[in-house]
């Protein structure tokens, strides 16, 4: 089969929905399908099977900041690319984001799958578009969610069937990685990984933090993660220079590098405020078999079960996320208790197991044929 699978986002910009698509790219060849990537590229890309649709745009979206491609000029590459791809399914990510997944699906006659990815509690845009977006919504021949809470967005807001397929974890999060050389020698690690931007909820998790230290005075915070709006300032501001050497941010790493990281920590922490549909970060933790302190909130209670793999705290909320953090801290059994449980939930997302599950919507994509779907 020949796929096109079709990324909203700037290509050489590093982020969760490019990671995906760019591992489910290759599972499927390692499958044995023909598999093109189509996605806006402000430079030339150099990876087989890539397929530039211009540069693109930084714009607002959910809290963070997404760059998109949309535009007259767009939607003649992506005519053209479609025109000259021959495929016999598109399988377009954030189907209905105004880029060139919309574009894609507006303008194929192939079966499409859509996966969507965002948890959009409230969106006025979502809501004045919604004529336009529900005629391409039920165009679509197979329909997959991240996670039960980005279902629930989305068939609250045009109905029809789902499919629930999560993201994957890649092979070298389960391989038993080893630590950074010389990390373990200091005191209990707590680990952040994720964009530095307010919704993340870095600033709580820096004033649970502080809490903890009087307790655990070689308590040690690592934060990994590219920095949006000058937050590492923000943090670093909020500690007395004395505990500052504690606070330790490393900026992004490559994505090669990150299972050390998590091999690294005692705890995983992801403080976020809201508006996350999924978490890889939580899974990626849960594979190298981390226990979790998490928001309790959509798209994470989908991952972590409180008092199993992880415990759940309210958001916004440091002296609880503290507490909770404490108490994994001051109990080693517990703690390797949950990170093991961690560990066996994680082979859920085994990019062998997502991949077989999308390959099924595939299936019945193309026996129904484009736009059967309901």
């Amino acid at each position: 089969m020949k796929v096109g699978l079709v990324c909203p986002y700037e290509w050489t910009v590093p982020g969760g929905v490019g990671n995906h698509v760019r591992a489910l790219a290759g599972e499927l060849r390692r499958l044995g399908h023909q598999v093109d990537v189509l996605a806006p590229a402000e430079r030339p890309v150099l990876e087989p099977g890539f397929v530039g649709l211009g540069g693109s745009l930084a714009v607002p979206y959910n809290g963070s900041v997404a760059r998109i491609a949309i535009g007259p000029r767009t939607l003649v590459k992506v005519r053209r690319a479609l025109a000259r791809g021959g495929y016999d399914l598109l399988h377009v990510h954030e189907p209905l984001s105004p880029s060139v997944g919309l574009l894609a699906v507006a303008n194929t006659s192939v079966p499409t799958v859509g996966t969507f990815h965002a948890n959009l509690d409230r969106s006025i845009a979502l809501q004045a578009a919604s004529p336009l977006l529900r005629r391409l919504y039920h165009r679509l021949a197979g329909r997959i969610a991240v996670s039960v809470s980005a279902r629930d967005t989305w068939q609250g807001h045009f109905g029809g069937t789902m499919a629930v397929v999560p993201n994957g974890v890649a092979p070298e999060f389960f391989a038993g990685p080893q630590p950074l050389p010389g990390w373990n020698a200091g005191g209990p690690t707590v680990l952040f990984v994720g964009r530095l931007e307010p919704r993340k909820g870095l600033a709580y998790l820096v004033r649970a933090f502080l809490r903890l230290k009087p307790r655990f005075p070689a308590a040690r915070l690592l934060v990994v993660g590219r920095d949006r709006g000058h937050q590492q300032d923000r943090a670093m501001a909020m500690v007395p220079p004395r505990l500052r050497p504690d606070l330790v941010f490393v900026g992004s790493v490559p994505q090669a590098d990150l299972p050390s990281y998590y091999a690294s920590a005692d705890v995983f922490c992801a403080p976020s405020l809201g508006g996350e549909s999924f978490g890889i970060v939580l899974a990626e933790a849960m594979a190298v078999g981390l226990p979790v302190v998490c928001s309790d909130i959509g798209g994470y209670r989908d991952l972590v079960r409180d008092g199993s793999e992880g415990l759940l705290v309210p958001p916004r909320d440091p002296e609880a996320l503290a507490e909770a953090l404490a108490g994994l801290l001051d109990n080693p059994a517990r703690r390797a208790a949950m990170g093991q449980a961690a560990a066996v939930a994680a082979r859920r997302y085994a990019w062998e197991v997502v991949a077989g599950e999308v390959a099924e919507v595939y299936r019945a994509a193309l026996a129904a044929g484009p736009g059967q779907v309901r």
